[in-house]
């Protein structure tokens, strides 16, 4: 949790504090089942995303607003858990959704260069893979495969930034040899969408 959150701030510190008033907070929308699955809707931040079937059947969905370590506009920030089963060593893969403002000219491909640098300096023994521009919620997304040391979190990570409005989207998926819902991860992906 510790390096994943450091990433992040360490992406997005200087960003949020040059950018323009962000959009309000998270709504208290339900979780919702429906044919297509476990659905999370964020009408005031103007995202969805669903856990499809049937990885509902075992995967399950959090919230989390913390109201004091805020980085939208009422104060409040926003995570959404999406956990695997426990397997081995009792190792849970979690891919998390974490929206921070930025600024209105912000550009992926800029974003993208300073994530790739803090990516190196965040995570023990950082070792990249991949690294792709692909396409979610109909528009271009970047998305790196690295292994890394992270207590807790597993040593395998997927990252996808993709930047909607005023708002970056990191989602990222944790795994661990052997327990590596890469598959999965990716058709939650193809679930997101912008409202």
């Amino acid at each position: 949790m510790k390096s994943r959150c450091a990433a992040a701030l360490v992406i997005l510190a200087g960003m949020a504090l040059a950018c323009a008033r962000s959009p309000n907070s998270p709504d208290d929308h339900p979780i919702t089942d429906g044919p297509a699955g476990r659905t999370y809707t964020n009408r005031n931040l103007g995202f969805q995303v669903t856990i499809p079937k049937p990885l509902d059947l075992s995967w399950g969905m959090s919230i989390q607003t913390l109201h004091h370590t805020g980085v939208l506009a009422d104060g409040t920030s926003l995570s959404v858990f999406i956990k695997a089963p426990q397997g081995r060593g009792g190792f849970e893969p979690i891919l998390s959704i974490d929206p921070f403002p930025v600024s209105q000219n912000e550009k992926l491909a800029d974003l993208g260069a300073r994530a790739a640098k803090d990516f190196a300096q965040s995570y023990g023994n950082y070792r990249e893979s991949a690294h792709r521009v692909i396409e979610v919620a109909g528009g271009p997304a970047e998305q790196w495969t690295f292994r890394a040391q992270a207590t807790g979190q597993g040593d395998r990570f997927t990252v996808t930034l993709l930047i909607n409005g005023k708002l970056v989207y990191i989602l990222q998926g944790s795994g661990i040899e052997g327990y590596y819902p890469t598959e999965e991860y990716e058709s939650i992906l193809k679930t997101f969408k912008f409202l």
